[in-house]
């Protein structure tokens, strides 16, 4: 007998009862009345008694399958305090589909019976049921919490029909009829129906969806008249399925979106491929229940070839977006260093940066799979979302813009006093290194064609992600692997001179500007406070190296020191200072709501269009599209008209309400910009790179009519 309660519903049961008991007892007259019915008013002489609980509600009110949908629980029962009682199982009726302004739920209404099936330990005792009901009912607004205590008692002797009341064997008998008839592991055939095909696939721009293919074995389907269909799985949640007819009209296919629970959370396809699924299937008033292994649509060779492609042109197109601007320096200093150099020292030293940068992207693929493995949500450039992280960038860059200005030249270590300075042995380090600081500077935004293949790569398994991140650093270091393969693009350089003393300091202005943008981010982080000192630290090293750069060997050892110390200290400013507070102006309120995304539906439902932007302060794609896209004249004319809502989501710091909202979209990078209307009330996903123009088009396309509008 199954006496166990999960946590939730123990804590409803005895730590809010007594606060609820009150409303309970006084209203539940009024909204459900519960009670236990028989087919035999005795113990019979067979093992398995057929009991049944049944709820009668008030109209307008329902209850909950147990798979409930977007709300609500099921039933409950614990059965501790019966006696004679071996075992006990709840038998559930098909459900019916009931939109919400959250979606759509699966329950029942008005009078239902639960018909339980109980097994008798001994014939010869008499039986006496007592069981505790925990169930939710609700109407439109409200929901009322109902738990009751029951008992019937059942004495030896033959079977016998209750006499008073309604004839409670026929009631159950007419429950059973509506409860699906279990077939067994692979069932093809379900009375006039034929499962074709079910089976999960991996989709770049959304969860993984179930597809189902139902055959008709005679006749055909019609509009009016298409199957039922419910889906189950362990720890999964699955959409209300879409029906599609084929034109012939004998086949059905129903589509639905997997997710990890019913708060849409992201779910990845190796959770699903493999594992048994429970179809519920209604028809014609007849009902089935059967369970399948999912198996996942296999990926061809072109349509591999063709991911990998998209991989690494999305990691090449990388090199031209504004997040790479940044490192510009670096990738001019890798040339220019080498003219009049040697062919073999040029082709090793740039593949010793090729190399970082391949290993750095295998590096965030790794961290990608132990994230997933471990169960947390993964998505690209959140490094940023870490002020440790973005200390230690500021630090790195710091020190090599005192290198580019000629404030030190120390060997130790190695990557930094290699960096802007002329080849040798040792600099294959620091040429690695160097890759390895380009990766980490590249990954804040997500380019064009990153975002499908890695949306493809982390709904897969480890195969995929580590050789969709190789393909995107291998295009992310396609330009160094071209003056590799082609090293005659620097030697023909001139031979670095006084001219390269010029260049490397109107160079180190580039990594300057860097150094700002990271300290802006860090404001955004820990506060304008935090992010002063962090800069105050940083120009203290500089002054400090430069001062120290014409003095002994001691002196420079003891900058050395000096520098780490202040480094080093840096990383504690965060867990002294308060994070920042976002000043949003008057304007800004106007144009731009709140990010709620769970009332995205009831906007859509009232005839309005809405339009979600996540954006970023270390995200520079995010702010070229919002100073030149998003706040041109004829976007905010269109954002200020009344029947459309424009929703912002800041992801500067990390906020897992946004991250489980783009990996929906299975997105792990921003910018993100989604519509939704009454053409695609789910939501249509724009792209990383928007115009005025596309914007607009968009949002007019997804306007109401005039007649749907409330």
């Amino acid at each position: 007998m199954n006496k166990s309660f999960s946590f939730f519903h123990l804590f409803f049961s005895f730590i809010l009862f007594p606060l609820f008991g009150l409303t309970t007892l006084a209203e539940d007259g009024e909204k459900v009345h519960l009670s236990l019915i028989s087919e035999s008013k005795t113990v019979g002489n067979e093992a398995t008694l057929l009991l049944g609980l049944r709820a009668q509600m008030a109209p307008g009110w329902k209850t909950y399958w147990r798979s409930p949908g977007v709300a609500g629980y099921g039933l409950n029962l614990n059965w501790e305090g019966s006696k004679n009682i071996k075992s006990a199982q709840i038998l559930w009726p098909l459900p019916h589909r009931s939109p919400t302004q959250m979606g759509q739920v699966n329950g029942y209404e008005r009078d239902v019976i639960f018909p339980i099936r109980v097994t008798v330990a001994d014939l010869t005792q008499p039986v006496h049921v007592s069981v505790f009901v925990d169930m939710l009912v609700c109407d439109q607004a409200n929901c009322l919490p109902v738990m009751q205590p029951l008992t019937l008692d059942l004495p030896v002797g033959a079977p016998e029909e209750p006499k008073d009341g309604p004839p409670q064997a026929t009631l159950l008998q007419q429950a059973m009829s509506k409860v699906p008839q279990h077939e067994i592991l692979g069932t093809q055939t379900l009375g006039t129906l034929h499962i074709q095909s079910v089976e999960v696939e991996a989709s770049t721009n959304l969860p993984p969806t179930l597809h189902v293919v139902l055959t008709k074995m005679q006749g055909v389907f019609s509009k009016d008249d298409l199957p039922d269909l419910f889906l189950e799985m362990k720890d999964k949640f699955f959409d209300t399925p879409r029906a599609s007819l084929s034109k012939d009209q004998k086949t059905v296919q129903f589509s639905a979106p997997a997710y990890a629970d019913a708060h849409r959370m992201p779910t990845f396809l190796p959770d699903l491929a493999g594992k048994p699924v429970t179809l519920t299937i209604g028809y014609q008033h007849k009902a089935f229940e059967v369970e399948h292994v999912l198996k996942a649509t296999s990926l061809g060779i072109s349509s591999w070839g063709m991911m990998l492609l998209t991989a690494f042109i999305g990691g090449l197109i990388l090199n031209i977006m504004p997040c790479v601007l940044p490192v510009l320096s670096l990738k001019i200093l890798s040339v220019m260093r080498h003219g009049k150099g040697h062919n073999a020292t040029v082709r090793k030293e740039f593949l010793a940066t090729v190399s970082g940068i391949i290993f750095s992207f295998l590096l965030l693929a790794s961290s990608a799979i132990l994230l997933k493995i471990s169960g947390h949500a993964v998505g690209w450039g959140v490094q940023f979302q870490e002020p440790c992280f973005l200390i230690g960038l500021i630090g790195i860059l710091t020190l090599f813009t005192c290198n580019l200005f000629g404030f030190f030249e120390f060997r130790l270590p190695s990557f930094l006093s290699s960096l802007g300075g002329t080849p040798r042995r040792e600099s294959l380090l620091g040429s690695f290194l160097e890759g390895s600081l380009v990766t980490a500077l590249a990954t804040p935004c997500t380019a064009p064609f990153l975002g499908t293949a890695l949306a493809f790569a982390l709904s897969r398994g480890i195969p995929e992600i580590l050789s969709i991140f190789t393909a995107m650093g291998i295009g992310l270091a396609f330009p160094f692997l071209l003056v590799a393969f082609f090293p005659q693009f620097a030697t023909k350089l001139p031979k670095p001179g006084a001219w390269m003393l010029k260049v490397k300091s109107a160079l180190g202005f580039l990594v300057i500007m860097t150094i700002i943008w990271l300290i802006y981010i860090l404001i955004a982080e820990i506060g304008q406070t935090g992010a002063s000192l962090v800069a105050m630290v940083m120009l203290v090293i500089s002054l400090f190296l430069k001062k120290t750069r014409h003095g002994s060997e001691a002196r420079k050892k003891m900058a050395w020191l000096g520098a780490s110390f202040l480094i080093a200290t840096s990383f504690t400013l965060p867990a002294f200072v308060g994070p920042s507070t976002s000043v949003v102006s008057a304007s800004q309120k106007k144009v731009w709501h709140p990010f709620e995304p769970e009332r995205i539906a009831s906007y859509v439902k009232a005839g309005k269009t809405v339009f979600v932007s996540i954006t970023a302060d270390w995200c520079l794609t995010c702010q070229a599209n919002k100073y030149f896209v998003l706040k041109s004249t004829d976007v905010l004319e269109t954002l200020h008209k009344e029947d459309i809502v424009a929703m912002e989501a800041d992801w500067t710091n990390h906020d897992p309400k946004i991250t489980a909202y783009l990996q929906a979209f299975n997105q792990y990078g921003i910018p993100f910009y989604a519509v939704y209307g009454c053409q695609t009330p789910q939501g249509r996903f724009l792209g990383q790179l928007l115009t005025p123009q596309k914007v607009v088009d968009v949002l007019k396309g997804e306007q109401c009519p005039v007649s749907l509008k409330k």
